[in-house]
């Protein structure tokens, strides 16, 4: 089958969005069927189409950057023939222009699906409401136009903004996440001189340094679990992407604290996929301070939680089903450092109460999950 999935940012950009984006397509191209990706050229220095891991992509050239969408005509027209030559559509949302690929699809009777993956939350101020409002506006004009709608979890769906209004034809479904790929037998130099087991307790925080993040309630709660915990000192690895787009003022804001607490915290940067499986592996506890709902799961989670890796969680929709599902964590609630620093000692104090990695590998399976996806992309 033809499949084509439409949204806003493909690789090389890196956010939960795009990953499950990307793992969705090259998971339904190794199963034979034929899937294009069309997104946005938000790096000039991109090629316009290239090929990627059996993926076809399509990358549609901007007008003009608003916040972090993009107005582009290119990209219409590029709908227009993309969606005639499919046989099934995939809007990824939020994603505003993906009205256009749902009404155009609709038009031509092709099978819409949307995979809603967050609410768009950004800051305050009258130009960041507009938008915001503008987004929900057309995102909700995509969500009556599909035919079906899948939801990384029920509790999501049930507290989203634009999806609680659509429950009749929504799917509560774990998204498919792939197996980290094995570790060469040499260390990554970012990781080598951190070794699980030595004095100090290591805590990772994994993700773009995005103001939804909650990094400074992270980057507070060692320091206040060192404070509190003279003898069992704590180390937070911090690991991702150091320039996401729009969140300078936030980046600025977070390299001030790192410096500020520069014997609690490190800044390993973006690391590749082996070293991430390594990142997990010299962990004690994962931490997930994340703070509205445009995070809906924390992919970064799973993958601890398959490495045997407990984590501290906020209490949102979405972010808090793992824990519940495996019992491998903490729940707290958000913008928290003490709660946050609380769990750590938890976690440290009682390590055996939180190993439950067989129950998470199987409740976390990736072939499960693409399977339930592609029957839904692909029913009628």
């Amino acid at each position: 089958m033809k499949i084509l999935i439409s949204l806003t940012y493909y690789s090389p950009y890196i956010s939960g969005l795009t990953r499950t984006a990307q793992t969705i397509a090259e998971g339904l191209a190794q199963k034979g069927h034929q899937v294009t990706i069309l997104c946005i050229k938000h790096d000039h220095k991109l090629s316009n189409t290239e090929v990627l891991n059996g993926v076809r992509i399509i990358r549609a050239r901007p007008m003009m950057k608003i916040s972090k969408g993009f107005l582009s005509g290119d990209f219409l027209l590029k709908t227009l023939k993309e969606v005639k030559k499919t046989d099934a559509v995939l809007i990824n949302l939020p994603q505003p222009e993906g009205c256009w690929v749902a009404w155009w699809a609709k038009l031509r009777r092709k099978q819409v699906t949307a995979l809603y993956q967050c609410d768009v939350v950004l800051p305050g101020g009258i130009f960041h409401k507009y938008i915001q409002e503008l987004a929900d506006l057309l995102n909700g004009v995509t969500l009556r136009l599909a035919d079906k709608i899948i939801v990384g979890t029920q509790d999501y769906a049930e507290h989203s903004r634009l999806v609680k209004h659509y429950l009749n034809k929504t799917e509560g479904v774990l998204f498919p996440i792939e197996e980290i790929s094995r570790q060469p037998k040499k260390a990554s130099p970012k990781l080598f001189k951190f070794k699980k087991g030595d004095k100090k307790i290591l805590a990772g925080l994994a993700g773009r340094m995005a103001a939804e993040k909650g990094i400074e309630y992270a980057i507070e709660a060692v320091s206040l679990f060192n404070n509190t915990n003279p003898e069992k000192k704590a180390k937070l690895l911090i690991a991702g992407p150091p320039n996401p787009v729009g969140e300078e003022i936030y980046r600025q804001k977070i390299l001030g604290l790192v410096k500020m607490h520069k014997d609690d915290v490190i800044m390993l940067g973006q690391l590749k996929d082996w070293e991430m499986q390594h990142f997990y592996r010299i962990l004690d506890m994962l931490l997930l301070p994340s703070l509205n709902l445009t995070e809906s799961l924390g992919i970064v989670q799973v993958e601890a939680m398959r490495e045997g890796v407990p984590a501290i969680v906020s209490d949102l929709p979405g972010v808090r089903v793992p824990v519940q599902l495996t019992g491998m964590g903490i729940i707290t609630p958000p913008a928290d450092s003490k709660s946050l620093s609380q769990a750590m000692a938890e976690i440290v104090n009682h390590k055996d109460k939180y190993q439950h990695r067989e129950t998470a590998r199987k409740m976390f399976d990736y072939q499960t999950a693409l399977n339930i996806y592609e029957a839904i992309i692909l029913s009628k």
